[in-house]
């Protein structure tokens, strides 16, 4: 609550007020968080105010923007209307000096609840569920406490309005409720819709946000520059948005004033990006359960989703592609595309490439008669147009480097990140992972394992393989390159970079496939590269043995992991969120056999995981990192691991954050902290910036489970 402050409001003043204060959460005394408090006094001398402000609840920490009105004499006493975690529980409320049990989370129609604080008491009780408290016993109990008892004699209600009957109650909240969706749907569906065109794709408008990294080179920057280094120490929180629980990375797109996020559980939903409101949301009806979809490793997260023509793609936990309605959320169209029950599912959405909607499969780390592949789909009906297999069946080009292995044993390769695409060779780059299992001497073969660990260029108009480039060819640690590929021209060439786990940041040339330089930050004991040819060579030992321990620097998740790297073209500078470290262990053999669970076993014993040596004991780092020398320009270190995607912008600024809960904003050149605040739960996911309305916003995806979010900063107006 509000720490007991009282504002004065003369009779008469109509002027609005607005304020910063603190907010301490009273069950703890702990937590504290700014909060926005908009004052406005009516000619009688009431006071109503707006909270947007951030509340705990035991370990939940949650955001919450609600408009309240306590009208007392002529004085507004703040009031902090509580703490609201996702599902229906008990959870402290206060207003004035007041506590009391609140039953259930209100969202989406704010501007629905009655504005008098007794009011409230009336709505809190019209929604009670069974077995829970009743704020009508609570009030009989309580009503004593002198700030009770004058803000129930300001309101409208009696004792025996409180008290109305269970049936009416019920009716009148399912009015409410049906009145709030009816018009937030005709919200979205009055809205102007000009199509997304493959030219707004290419070279969208700096204002909105249409590609999982902006663009279609994968850079992560955005040329808006009216939240710049002189200013951003003046961002404030203006609106917030509540998430479903579940693994949350979500990546929201914006287009004309509107923003897609992204859910778990492949929700997708649509908000006003200047206010928050909700336009419309669609939840899918999945062909099996939940707890069927996780047993077959499916994760139910959505990182990203796109947007053509009228219609916004989701690629869903049980391998569907489905195509909505930008307007009203309905499904125009829902095509599967392989079997759940074999594990094929989507973990990031498809990027659209010349009018094609482009998806890489996950899901292929037990064996099984298939392999994951790449798909290129119909916008208006989601016919497969074509489908570009991610390994190299028997007696097909490169087949051979899988040994002997029929295919059912040849796992791995999956595509879990979005591709990248450049109109000027017209070619779409995707990456794949490391083969499985990760350890030669469980996969039973030394070879290569085409085309695990690569980058494949494919036309987009037919699938084909242009060219390949295997990082790592045969790759025995779990120590992949799967991760977004950002197009730049440099030096006069159309070049490709990318950095993977192992913490070298290549240079491919993306015409040709040629290897152009590697750049090391030196934290990964397992490898060299020869840095003319890029021809990479195991050092002594590093190939596992069963049975025969191991230190392997970095662990598994890797020098850095999915959360993207961001290109600053002034700079000329990537921004990486790292995570140095080391592992000890062994592995074992392992059978083979169809329909195994390999994340249950993956053959490898481990002894731990350690910071990195060289990481001075810090966990995490963003390093800007030159792509022409690969010479460090700064580092800034954190004692947690990075949360959060890398965003840089035309203001000089690049976003990050650790998990920590700590949102911070640096300058580009010099890496200074030019404004910091901390959430009520890590960044996860990948921060974007868009304009609305004439203001440049700033999105931060919150992730936690109960206290999934996102969270708008802007300017002061």
């Amino acid at each position: 609550m509000v720490s007991g402050e009282e504002v004065v409001s003369r009779r008469g003043e109509n002027r609005p007020r607005i304020e910063r204060v603190k907010v301490r959460a009273p069950h703890t005394g702990q937590h504290e968080s700014d909060a926005v408090v908009e004052q406005r006094a009516s000619e009688r001398g009431e006071c109503s105010q707006t909270v947007t402000a951030f509340g705990q609840c035991g370990s939940h920490v949650e955001p919450i923007e609600w408009p309240f009105t306590i009208t007392h004499g002529t004085r507004c006493m703040w009031g902090h209307p509580g703490w609201i975690p996702k599902r229906v529980e008990k959870t402290p409320f206060s207003v004035g000096a007041m506590d009391f049990c609140r039953l259930v989370k209100i969202r989406d129609s704010t501007r629905l609840i009655p504005t008098r604080a007794s009011r409230f008491v009336r709505r809190a009780r019209d929604i009670e569920r069974p077995g829970m408290m009743s704020p009508s016993r609570f009030t009989r109990q309580r009503t004593g406490a002198p700030a009770t008892r004058r803000a129930l004699r300001s309101g409208e209600n009696t004792a025996k309005e409180l008290h109305m009957s269970a049936m009416w109650r019920r009716l009148v909240s399912v009015v409410i409720v049906l009145v709030a969706g009816w018009s937030t749907q005709s919200a979205g569906q009055d809205r102007n819709f000009e199509p997304v065109t493959d030219a707004m794709l290419q070279d969208p408008d700096p204002a909105d946000w249409l590609n999982w990294r902006r663009t279609l080179d994968g850079w992560g920057y955005s040329p808006l520059d009216q939240i710049t280094t002189e200013n951003v120490h003046q961002l404030q929180l203006v609106w917030s948005w509540q998430l479903g629980t579940g693994l949350s990375q979500p990546t929201p797109l914006v287009y004309n004033g509107v923003m897609y996020i992204p859910s778990p559980g492949n929700v997708v939903q649509a908000v006003d990006a200047v206010t928050g409101e909700r336009i419309w949301e669609h939840r899918r009806r999945f062909e099996a359960s939940t707890e069927e979809l996780n047993a077959v490793g499916s994760g139910m997260r959505t990182r990203s989703i796109a947007i053509y023509g009228d219609k916004i793609y989701v690629a869903t936990s049980d391998a569907h592609i489905v195509a909505l309605d930008a307007r009203t959320g309905d499904v125009a169209w829902d095509q599967t595309v392989a079997d759940y029950r074999l594990g094929f599912r989507y973990t990031s959405g498809p990027i659209v490439v010349q009018g094609r909607i482009v998806a890489g499969m996950t899901g292929c780390q037990n064996y099984k008669n298939d392999v994951c592949f790449i798909s290129a789909h119909d916008p208006e009906t989601g016919e497969q147009l074509w489908r570009t297999a991610t390994v190299a069946r028997p007696g097909e080009p490169g087949g051979d480097s899988w040994g002997d292995l029929p295919l059912a044993f040849r796992a791995g390769a999956d595509s879990w990140i979005p591709g990248s695409y450049d109109p000027e060779t017209n070619l779409t780059y995707w990456s794949t992972s490391q083969a499985k299992p990760w350890a030669r001497v469980s996969r039973k073969t030394d070879g290569d394992a085409l085309y695990t660990n690569s980058v494949l260029a494919l036309d987009p108009g037919t699938g084909e393989i242009q060219w390949y480039y295997q990082f790592v060819p045969g790759e025995t640690h779990d120590l992949d390159e799967v991760f977004e590929s950002v197009l730049i021209d440099h030096n006069g060439r159309r070049s490709l970079f990318k950095m993977g786990k192992m913490g070298i940041l290549w240079e491919i040339d993306r015409t040709s496939g040629a290897f152009v330089a590697a750049h090391d930050l030196g934290y990964q004991n397992v490898i060299d590269v020869d840095p003319d040819t890029g021809q990479v060579a195991y050092r002594p030992g590093m190939i596992p043995e069963a049975g025969v321990e191991l230190e392997i620097c970095p662990d598994f998740l890797g020098v850095r992991n999915w959360r993207a790297s961001a290109y600053h073209p002034e700079m000329q500078a990537l921004y990486i969120p790292i995570h140095p470290t080391c592992v000890s262990g062994m592995f074992t053999e392992l059978s083979q056999e169809i329909g195994n669970t390999y994340y249950g076993d993956t053959g490898w014993m481990s002894r731990g995981s350690t910071v990195h040596p060289a990481s001075a004991n810090f966990s995490g780092h963003l390093v800007a990192m030159d792509i022409d020398s690969g010479a460090l320009l700064w580092r800034h270190s954190m004692t947690t691991r990075p949360g959060a995607a890398a965003l840089t912008t035309g203001g000089g600024l690049v976003v990050a954050a650790d998990t920590d809960r700590n949102l911070l904003v640096h300058d580009v050149a010099t890496g200074e902290v030019l404004f910091q605040t901390r959430l009520p739960a890590s960044v996860q996911g990948f921060p974007i910036t868009y304009e609305a309305g004439g203001r440049q916003y700033l999105i931060v995806p919150v992730g936690g489970n109960r206290s999934n979010a996102v969270y708008a900063f802007a300017l002061p107006r």
